[in-house]
């Protein structure tokens, strides 16, 4: 649907950042102008190949700084976000909260300031409960009482409704969307802060080895960066609706099958696991696929290998 995108001004913050990334790049196909907001701190030179005329990128603290001075935009994608793995969000739970609430309302106010009618609005999987018996739905996210200590999942949940508040004031529209365990090319490499499959892929590279700290048989519902992004657009392309959306792959992974499809593709790979029990969380996506159809069309095995090719790149 190109011709829904045609002359629309569109604002992403968070662009410097991994999914963000991946969005402007993405949405840059379209025939509309973009502004990418991204972090002062970021060396442009990395973002070179979103070099399409119709892309504006602007330095933004949002920590510090509103984006007040935007004029005639019709949406809002946000992507800014202060995340990471499992272990630095177990001892870093205060610092989630508070950046991520500081970001997320600084954003939600400047929408509000400057008249922007649709915000599209990340949130996470993680506002879910992690064992149901059944399938999980939009209805069952937790209340933030319930979250704790999660200060990552707790920020999301409060900024959930928040949104809720401002647009029963203001009249903004808001599209939240609870993305599950996202995964590709470009995400971050940090050591400290690097999320599973990359977490992975980084040890194979680097050691010929794979140690799966957790339990092996735990499972994740790992959604391509492509497919995510790819499923995003057309979903703003059927409906600008307030909604809430749970984009998660129906059919979720163990950690120890993420393990063996990277040693498909590097054989001299070893894995070592601690733990193998069996733990499967399923989430419900007949909402999402009710609007777009089919989202999540990358195998596991073909995600994997183009991280891999990506990473060899970087590393």
């Amino acid at each position: 649907m190109t011709n829904f995108w045609k002359g629309k001004k569109i604002v992403v913050t968070g662009a410097s950042g991994f999914i963000g990334n991946a969005f402007v790049n993405a949405l840059s196909q379209k025939p509309c102008h973009i502004i990418a907001i991204i972090s002062p701190h970021v060396d442009i030179t990395r973002l070179k190949k979103i070099s399409k005329k119709n892309v504006v990128f602007l330095a933004k603290d949002l920590l510090k700084e509103s984006l007040d001075e935007l004029e005639d935009v019709d949406m809002l994608f946000n992507f800014a976000a202060f995340d990471a793995g499992y272990e630095f969000k177990k001892s870093h739970s205060a610092d989630l909260f508070d950046v991520n609430i500081k970001l997320s309302l600084n954003v939600l106010k400047s929408v509000i300031q400057a008249k922007i009618p649709l915000l599209v609005q990340m949130s996470s999987i993680d506002v879910y409960p992690k064992s149901l018996g059944r399938e999980v739905v939009e209805e069952d996210a937790l209340s933030i009482e319930e979250l704790l200590p999660n200060g990552y999942a707790m920020a999301k949940r409060t900024i959930e409704q928040v949104g809720h508040i401002y647009s029963h004031q203001f009249g903004t529209k808001i599209i939240t969307v609870r993305a599950a365990n996202i995964y590709g090319p470009g995400d971050k490499m940090q050591s400290d802060r690097v999320r599973a499959v990359q977490s992975f892929v980084n040890q194979a590279l680097t050691t010929n080895k794979i140690a799966i700290k957790g339990n092996a048989g735990f499972t994740i519902p790992l959604l391509y960066v492509g497919d995510f992004v790819d499923g995003l657009i057309r979903l703003i392309e059927k409906t600008q609706e307030p909604n809430i959306y749970t984009f998660a792959n129906p059919r979720p992974v163990s950690l120890g099958e993420v393990a063996q499809a990277i040693k498909k593709q590097l054989p001299k790979t070893e894995i070592e696991i601690s733990a193998n029990e069996q733990v499967t969380i399923t989430y419900d996506t007949k909402k999402l696929k009710s609007v777009i159809g089919e989202f999540a069309k990358t195998s596991l095995d073909d995600g994997v290998a183009e991280t891999i090719r990506y990473t060899k790149k970087v590393l």
